[in-house]
């Protein structure tokens, strides 16, 4: 399985590599950085970047999976991702918690008049 990262993850890409020895990661800044073999072969992409269109996904026939890095995916082909079959996951609800908890602590700094 190849999976191709539209960004570079640092120090997760050995992590990643590490712990799933059976796939090859394959990790770029941009899409004109990836070569049009790999282009061709990847199964699944990681991305949220803007090129990431109607075109550059058909010219990826083994494409199965998008993870996309971010929560909003309005402007993703929709119908390209539905006729190919293409998974799409994003990052939706990824911070709720965090934010939950900020809400509640601003409510109590405001209803108690906490210093801050």
């Amino acid at each position: 399985m190849l999976v191709v990262s539209l960004m570079r993850l640092d120090d997760q890409e050995t992590r990643l590599q590490e712990a799933f020895p059976h796939v090859d990661f394959k990790f770029y800044k941009h899409p004109s950085q990836l070569p049009e073999e790999v282009h061709q072969q990847m199964d699944v992409l990681i991305s949220y970047h803007p090129e990431v269109d109607a075109a550059f996904i058909e010219n990826a026939p083994n494409l199965k999976w998008i993870a996309w890095y971010a929560t909003g995916v309005n402007r993703l082909p929709f119908e390209t991702l539905k006729k190919r079959e293409i998974q799409l996951t994003n990052a939706g609800g990824v911070h709720a918690q965090q934010l939950t908890e900020f809400l509640f602590a601003y409510i109590l700094d405001d209803y108690k008049e906490l210093k801050s």
